[in-house]
């Protein structure tokens, strides 16, 4: 019984710790648990923001990676806005034309309406005067009751009496047109004011969005960082256009006349001005970076007509990074014209047009500050320098 009693004793002794320290154990667990999910928590947000900051970090590179994707988004956008520009421009010169128009007709009318009211004073004048029966008086009179001199009486006092009605009709449908032209005049002015604020608003922005272009293109030139990044997306744009130039020589239905292989060194030139940029390569003045230009680039003011070397046909018309607005013709022979930083295209795709034809205008829309016509030749896609084709004069 004895050793019964210190069995059950020796049980009891081990068996109140074990319950008690389960129980801190499980307390323990429970403040473990919160503690870890409260870190994952913390954890996850930290993740998020450093997935926001990644983000930001990889736009933010995006956009200063691509300098020259930048330019070409200004020159689009500027490209937008002069033609919006213009059209307001000629908007208002057709309102002017209708103001001066409108102006004509109204001073015309009033002239008519100064006319008429001398002459109905004058009619008002005799009607006054005939106030006491003078008509009827004149009708009437002993020495013209026969019925002849009556009749002639009544039809001639009937033709005046005709003409004051037709003179009043006259002068009140004149001051019916002076009202209307008058309030169209308003209208118009109106429009032309409103116009008038259109073309400044686009003016602002144009303006603005060439400050930022030239700001843009001051910071490559003063930065080497971002003239290497440039000289390097400009390759990239040369490959991108030996692509297109490929893909155009594959298809068929290109220009089938030869005869351009015997016109070196007699081509006309596109455009009268100085060659700014030459063929080949070309060291940076100032960082020693050296890139290679597949043409030339003629400074010429915005807006001069850019005319075809050579006949051939349109194969290519549109936008291309680092190129602006461009155009290639198709001469034949495996020869290709290109001519690009074009302000606006004057033929379309498919046209076939004679040496000498005005297809395009001079503009800015290349990664270069000022006006100038940006050409190149190629022979069977390898790029040829263009100076040695066109004439010296």
């Amino acid at each position: 019984m004895k050793k019964f009693v210190r069995i059950l004793l020796l049980l009891l002794t081990f068996s109140v710790p074990v319950s008690i320290s389960i129980g801190a154990g499980k307390a323990v667990a429970e403040i473990g648990a919160k503690s870890f999910t409260a870190q994952e928590k913390r954890l996850e947000e930290v993740e998020k923001k450093l997935e926001r900051a990644k983000a930001k970090v990889k736009k933010f590179e995006r956009k200063e990676s691509t300098v020259l994707g930048e330019i070409h988004r200004i020159n689009r956008k500027l490209a937008a806005r002069r033609r919006e520009l213009k059209r307001s421009e000629r908007d208002i010169a057709r309102l002017k034309k209708k103001i001066t128009r409108a102006g004509i007709r109204i001073n015309r009318i009033d002239k008519e309406r100064g006319s008429l009211k001398r002459l109905l004073a004058k009619r008002l004048v005799a009607i006054y005067k005939m106030r006491s029966g003078g008509a009827l008086n004149l009708l009437l009179t002993v020495d013209n009751v026969e019925p002849a001199g009556l009749s002639r009486r009544h039809k001639y006092l009937s033709v005046i009496m005709e003409y004051d009605r037709d003179l009043l009709y006259k002068y009140d449908t004149s001051l019916k047109s002076l009202r209307v032209e008058t309030g169209k005049l308003k209208g118009l002015r109106k429009e032309k004011e409103k116009s008038r604020r259109i073309k400044l608003a686009k003016k602002n922005e144009a303006l603005a969005l060439k400050r930022s272009k030239s700001r843009l293109l001051g910071r490559v030139k003063r930065q080497k960082g971002r003239s290497m990044k440039i000289a390097k997306e400009l390759e990239g744009a040369a490959k991108e256009l030996q692509g297109l130039l490929e893909e155009l020589r594959s298809k068929r239905g290109g220009y089938s006349a030869s005869g351009f292989s015997h016109k070196r060194g007699t081509l006309p030139r596109p455009v009268k001005g100085r060659v700014v940029a030459v063929f080949g390569k070309v060291r940076h003045p100032r960082f020693r970076t050296v890139t290679f230009n597949n043409g030339i680039v003629i400074d010429a003011p915005a807006g001069m007509a850019v005319k075809s070397v050579y006949a051939g046909k349109v194969v290519f018309t549109g936008w291309l990074k680092g190129y602006g607005q461009l155009m290639i013709l198709d001469n034949g022979g495996g020869f290709y014209t290109l001519y690009a930083y074009l302000d606006k295209i004057l033929k379309r795709r498919g046209e076939v047009v004679a040496g000498g034809d005005e297809i395009g205008l001079v503009g800015d829309t290349g990664p270069r500050e000022s006006p100038g016509l940006y050409f190149e030749l190629r022979e069977r896609g390898v790029p040829r320098d263009p100076l040695r084709w066109l004439s010296k004069r």
